[in-house]
């Protein structure tokens, strides 16, 4: 799957199909005879043509990864990195250098950061909803002990807002409302409105 070239003095003499693929080339024969320097950007091009010669200077040194842009066949820019090593090829020294896409790499990275984020957010957004899903449990719980409370006292009890329209009641108080005042009574109606009687007090 790595894309690589064997070159002598830069001069291309094989590539492999992951290279064709890298640079969009449909057929070797757009490759093979031309000088792979050809491919690079201008910036780029004395730096390649260095670390040629270097290779060829100083064959046992460990080799290691340099960055470039390139172009492909198609104009498009296309950031790699080549590691380049010497080797014998029809019994003359040339170099094979390996090529990673840059591109497809950090697009790889991109999708890992993606995943990573989503699968983070699906956790935090799981964790809110049992958290919601606990709360509601609770209230639910405390909603009902306390009606319970409410509905077991022989008290009146009510609750209203600024407004004075109810918000809660027990059924003593509408036992009450419905006897003294022949309302039954529902949660939203204003107090002040609808008992006429001793309206004042």
């Amino acid at each position: 799957p790595v894309a690589y070239v064997i070159h002598d003095h830069g001069v291309c003499l094989y590539a492999n199909k992951a290279l064709l693929k890298l640079l969009k080339v449909k057929n070797k024969s757009q490759v093979l005879g031309r000088f792979t320097l050809d491919f690079f950007e201008e910036p780029d091009r004395k730096r390649a043509l260095q670390r040629i010669q270097s290779v060829y200077k100083n064959p046992n040194r460990k080799p290691k990864f340099y960055n470039y842009f390139a172009r492909d066949f198609e104009g498009g820019k296309v950031e790699v990195e080549i590691k380049s090593v010497p080797i014998k090829f029809n019994d003359r020294d040339c170099i094979l250098s390996l090529v990673n896409n840059l591109n497809e790499q950090r697009q790889r990275e991109r999708e890992k950061i993606r995943v990573l984020i989503t699968e983070t957010a699906n956790k935090q957004l799981q964790k809110e909803i049992n958290e919601r899903e606990a709360a509601q449990r609770s209230l639910t719980e405390k909603t009902a002990h306390l009606s319970s409370i409410l509905e077991s006292s022989t008290h009146i009890i009510w609750t209203v807002n600024d407004k004075y329209e109810l918000t809660s009641f027990n059924q003593n108080f509408a036992k009450a409302v419905k006897t003294n005042h022949g309302i039954n009574i529902k949660i939203g109606a204003k107090i002040d409105e609808l008992l006429q009687k001793n309206r004042k007090e």
